[in-house]
């Protein structure tokens, strides 16, 4: 293992890891070799943890914080830093369940020596962030779900993925429907509104959710753009065909589900609706949020297809 080398001390990085995740241990000798190559180590267990963590980064002028996790560890840091979290480039070693973020980044996920030489001598690249507020504010970074699809699902999938590909994550989901009625669904952007009778719905900022089920697969993390993907209420038989259509041609190119993008966006349902926002569950029946253009520098793979794009914001 060679220890990785500072280009030069102004980019001195401050790695974060949560002491009670299995990163811990799996990571051990890269934080170490990060600390000998003249970084900074940091244990971010807590909020207080964090907090402190962030105030060593600026007391020692760090620039770049290395966050060893997954999307809810980045979403976690990110809403901790606020209006401030511009302040220092953001670098990734995945370490997550689904690394989805990490996959619209082209980071390597399966070489921890590479993700490490990646997080510490990468070129950092503006990328997006989505504000949004249901019962309190705060930011995403990949991925918020509502109704059906939902966290169990992504788990679900998670365990089933090697058997049945990209449309596990479908599957799961589906599973879930005679727990998880229909609700009316309204949708407001700056175009118009749009009124449909739902069971779930993606908000996307990246590509893919539940470890690499393509939701999004256009969605570009530095467009100014959220990609919405809405699941109408319809046959449980109808539901599988159109999500075999989705797996292979993607949601753009199905007559069932409905996809817009916006830069800002308001839905109401007529019920509390389960929600995953970054992997993290919550509850709300409306919620409004707007994209915050390219408000992050995170370091990503040297090819990065999410990365480098405009598009414009049309109901499909």
């Amino acid at each position: 293992m060679t220890a990785p080398t500072l280009v030069s001390s102004s980019q001195r990085p401050l790695a974060l890891v949560n002491p009670r995740s299995g990163a811990a241990g799996l990571h051990a000798d890269w934080l170490r070799l990060c600390e000998t190559a003249g970084g900074l180590v940091c244990a971010a267990g807590s909020a207080k943890e964090l907090a402190t963590a962030l105030h060593q980064a600026r007391r020692s002028a760090c620039e770049r914080l290395i966050i060893v996790g997954g999307d809810g560890s980045v979403s976690w840091v990110v809403n901790e830093l606020g209006d401030s979290a511009g302040e220092f480039e953001l670098a990734l070693v995945p370490a997550g369940t689904g690394n989805d973020l990490a996959r619209a980044l082209n980071l390597p996920i399966d070489d921890p020596a590479l993700a490490w030489e990646v997080a510490m001598h990468g070129t950092a690249r503006p990328m997006d962030c989505v504000a949004w507020e249901y019962s309190k504010r705060r930011r995403f970074v990949n991925t918020t779900t509502g109704g059906f699809g939902g966290r169990q699902a992504a788990q679900d999938a998670a365990d089933h993925k090697s058997f049945w590909g990209k449309i596990a994550y479908w599957i799961a989901a589906i599973s879930q429907l005679g727990d998880m009625p229909e609700f009316e669904l309204v949708l407001e952007t700056a175009g118009g509104s749009e009124r449909i009778r739902s069971i779930g719905f993606w908000l996307a900022n990246g590509r893919t959710v539940g470890g690499g089920f393509p939701v999004a697969p256009n969605a570009l993390l530095d467009d100014g753009l959220l990609d919405v993907v809405v699941v109408p209420s319809v046959p449980a038989l109808e539901l599988l065909a159109a999500a075999v259509d989705v797996a292979v041609n993607g949601p753009e190119q199905s007559d069932v589900v409905l996809t817009f993008r916006a830069a800002q966006l308001r839905l109401t349902a007529d019920m509390e609706l389960p929600l995953s926002v970054d992997g993290e569950p919550c509850q709300s029946s409306e919620l409004e949020c707007h994209v915050l253009p390219r408000a992050l520098r995170i370091v990503a793979g040297p090819v990065a297809p999410a990365i480098g794009s405009e598009v414009n914001a049309v109901f499909a």
